[in-house]
């Protein structure tokens, strides 16, 4: 019997990535025949969840999300994508990613890394985020992100709140120029506050070659404050402007703010009364309860 060792592989996350570090471990072992290469054991469990954290169906947007911290790694795009279809091939709607994260710059921080030149089927977030064919929109787990998250629940909000927010300078943009949701002083403008960035650099790329100079640029306050000054006003690319609260409520039909639980008693399964605050404890294993 040999005492070759093995080498297991526990594969499915998903079966690109398995192959692709399977032909990874043969490419890159010194053999000169078959039987020098490593005994290798692959186990490409499919039923195993991909890395979409959720799906979101907001009106007729679908959209998978993912959370996107430092150093989380890589993903394989063509497996994501393929599983994202998969579930919601019943479904209705146009599809597009969400990248999650703490804030507006992390989740930049990340996207903005360098990826090596090889043949991996593996990636980052960043080159998956150009990758994609869908829309990719960054959100932060906050506050902003909540309003963000409101906004996009509501349809035809890109034209509707670019209406609010114009009121009487609004002008439409040219038929054949769908990455403009105005124009806007007799400059192209765009509708910033969904955060998705290739829109937005693809509306800067074709005001140029239309002869325009700059964008109009306009966002929620944190999305100007992180992202859109930095890189648009900073640089001379745009005027920024940030969406008033009024035009934001308008178009809500309520105030931007976070849904709070009410703070109310519970009644037990004995029909008992317990007040239970939204103030987490700790429990004696360390954990919530």
């Amino acid at each position: 019997m040999s005492d070759k060792k093995v080498i297991g592989i526990l594969g499915g996350m998903g079966p690109l990535a398995t192959a692709d570090l399977f032909q990874k471990i043969t490419l890159h072992t010194v053999a000169a025949c078959d039987q020098a290469h490593p005994r290798v054991c692959i186990d490409s469990n499919t039923d195993i969840a991909d890395r979409t954290a959720a799906l979101l169906h907001m009106g007729n947007l679908l959209c998978a999300a993912h959370y996107v911290c430092p150093d989380i790694g890589c993903l394989c795009p063509m497996d994501e994508l393929s599983a994202f279809q998969n579930n919601t091939a019943k479904l209705p709607g146009t599809r597009g990613f969400l990248f999650c994260g703490e804030s507006y710059s992390d989740i930049l921080a990340e996207l903005d890394k360098s990826t090596s030149e090889d043949e991996s089927k593996l990636t980052t977030y960043g080159a998956a985020a150009h990758w994609f064919q869908q829309p990719v929109y960054l959100l932060p787990c906050d506050d902003t992100g909540v309003t963000q998250l409101q906004i996009m629940a509501q349809p035809d909000y890109r034209q509707r709140l670019t209406r609010l927010a114009l009121k009487g300078h609004y002008r439409p943009p040219p038929p054949d120029r769908p990455c403009w949701d105005a124009l806007f002083q007799g400059q192209p403008f765009v509708l910033a506050a969904d955060m998705e960035l290739r829109r937005v650099d693809a509306a800067y790329t074709l005001a140029r070659e239309q002869g325009y100079s700059q964008l109009v640029l306009a966002a929620l306050p944190q999305q100007v404050a992180e992202v859109w000054d930095p890189r648009y006003r900073d640089t001379g690319k745009a005027r920024v402007f940030t969406l008033t609260e009024d035009a934001i409520t308008q178009l809500l039909g309520k105030t931007p703010k976070p849904y709070r639980p009410p703070d109310t008693p519970y009644v037990t399964e004995k029909g008992e009364m317990i007040h239970a605050p939204l103030i987490k404890a700790a429990g004696k294993a360390g954990g919530y309860r």
